[in-house]
């Protein structure tokens, strides 16, 4: 892990978080990585930090009200990645049972907060900017009733992540179960869903797969300082 980038971008969040959007980001760290094989994806480097390290700096800077990480599996290694940084951490002791626990954990610990909405991201997405996040962030919230929708970045015709839910969303999210995260929710509440169209595949690419991780740690223009 490189000490500069760490220190440049502790000393940008902090004004990322001065915004007063009231769309708290919630950032699942929870899962097994069992794809990945021994290691955990989200402590490998890639471009001088942890992956989740890097995927945290982006959603501070996006303009977040706050920012949520919920850990599980490896949790204080999680933890010591992004011990200096302006955030703050939830456990979700049952990380084996899937995504939708994380979720529910989240939810629960922001729901009497006073947000507006939640932004809720993958840890394992590296490639997400800070440009996108803001730019969400400013779409939703130029919604009329932006409480009661969805907002989902698009690129090439297809939905990607991260995802803005709504508060009235929120009870719901909570009662989710398994692996599928919001996807049942958003197919029975298609009229709520704002599709925000972006400006490349970066909503789309996570890394899950060591040949994955080979390839973003090669792409340089894809990931940036």
């Amino acid at each position: 892990m490189s000490h500069d980038p760490q220190h440049t971008a502790s000393s940008h969040v902090v004004s990322g978080q001065q915004t007063g959007s009231k769309i708290a980001g919630v950032l699942l760290a929870a899962g097994q990585s069992t794809r990945m094989g021994p290691d955990n994806k989200l402590l490998m480097p890639i471009d001088g930090m942890p992956i989740i390290r890097k995927t945290a700096i982006s959603l501070i800077e996006g303009g977040l009200a706050d920012l949520l990480v919920v850990t599980g599996h490896q949790a204080e290694e999680v933890q010591s990645c992004l011990a200096d940084l302006p955030l703050r951490f939830v456990e979700n002791t049952s990380f084996a049972s899937g995504q939708a626990g994380s979720i529910g954990v989240a939810i629960e610990r922001i729901l009497n907060e006073g947000h507006l909405a939640a932004l809720i991201a993958l840890a394992d997405m590296p490639f997400v900017t800070s440009d996108l996040v803001n730019a969400m962030v400013a779409n939703h919230l130029d919604l009329v009733a932006a409480q009661g929708r969805v907002t989902i970045p698009m690129f090439n015709g297809q939905r990607g992540n991260p995802v803005i839910w709504g508060r009235d969303f929120f009870e719901r999210l909570m009662q989710l179960s398994g692996d599928i995260g919001g996807r049942a929710l958003l197919e029975k509440h298609s009229d709520a869903v704002n599709e925000f169209v972006w400006t490349d595949d970066s909503i789309h690419r996570d890394i899950d797969t060591p040949l994955a991780y080979e390839a973003a740690a090669k792409d340089k223009q894809g990931i940036n300082s």
